[in-house]
């Protein structure tokens, strides 16, 4: 029989820094609902949803819209189990079906199936009714995040607003989409392919066609002049960088961010785990304060 117990707690799992499932704990410690997401290669697009509840594992294949929002959970046969539609800014509401009869009338696998996957990046909290999106929370009734984005005006002129247009834009991490134009590169040069093998010139075109991916591409890395080692600031200042300067530590995608035209795009800061561990002095080979960058032909 389904267990009457309310959920106590709630373990997620990360990938990174994307979330790839959670686990529900009764209070007494024992095991609620299991799920797990699985999503299109490099993007934050789900394509499936794995729940086990019991001895019970169930597989839905998630129907999604243009902005890769979860919009249906269908199973293995191709029946519609969950249905959700979401309003311009997230506003939800949803549709559950039973899944039918496996044995007996209360089995747990008789529960009904639903998903609290949001716009991508988001996951509904019931305990608040936001949505928790990496960074920040979203509260979907006022279309705004609880806390101003952490780059300030940097982001735009709304610090705590979501994208500007719903419909074809998302935010997978909770971080305001920047101008590439205002990021400097900080190398001299570049590989013209990425390290899974695709090519920067397929990602330039991709873009170019479809503006809108640039929300599923991993957001580039910043670092501030300020942060960087003396001797790497005064070398940059030298070649006419300014003090306030802002340096991209992913030179490949913001390259193809800006021949693609795109006006807005997803970035953070990098942490100082992540500066530690870079070699900065060598990392930053920028001859002319990071304004334009070559790209390195291959061999062969």
């Amino acid at each position: 029989m389904p267990s009457t117990q309310a959920v106590a707690r709630v373990a997620y799992r990360w990938d990174g820094g994307q979330l790839i499932g959670q686990q529900q704990y009764y209070a007494d410690g024992s095991a609620a609902r299991e799920v797990q997401w699985v999503y299109e290669p490099g993007s934050f697009r789900p394509l499936a949803q794995v729940e086990a509840q019991g001895d019970s594992t169930q597989l839905h294949y998630i129907v999604t819209d243009l902005t890769g929002t979860a919009r249906e959970l269908c199973s293995e046969e191709g029946e519609i189990r969950w249905r959700g539609e979401q309003g311009l800014w997230g506003a939800h509401r949803e549709e559950r079906r039973p899944i039918p009869l496996r044995r007996y009338l209360g089995d747990a696998a008789n529960e009904e199936v639903y998903c609290e996957l949001r716009y991508q990046g988001q996951l509904y909290d019931a305990e608040t009714g936001l949505y928790y999106n990496r960074h920040r929370y979203y509260d979907a009734e006022s279309g705004q995040y609880l806390s101003p984005d952490p780059i300030g005006l940097h982001g735009g002129i709304r610090p705590q607003g979501y994208v500007h247009n719903p419909l074809e834009w998302c935010d997978p991490f909770g971080l305001s989409l920047i101008s590439p134009k205002t990021i400097l590169f900080s190398q001299d040069s570049i590989a013209g392919s990425f390290s899974d093998g695709g090519s920067i010139n397929e990602l330039v075109h991709r873009l170019k066609n479809n503006p809108s991916y640039i929300n599923e591409v991993e957001p580039i890395r910043k670092v501030r002049m300020r942060d960087l080692p003396t001797n790497v600031q005064e070398r940059l200042m030298s070649q006419g960088a300014h003090k306030d300067s802002v340096f991209s530590l992913d030179n490949r995608r913001l390259y193809a961010a800006k021949e693609a035209g795109i006006s807005k795009m997803p970035s953070r800061w990098a942490t100082p785990e992540e500066l530690a561990e870079i070699n900065l002095n060598r990392r930053f080979s920028t001859e002319t304060g990071g304004k334009g960058i070559a790209v390195r032909k291959a061999c062969g």
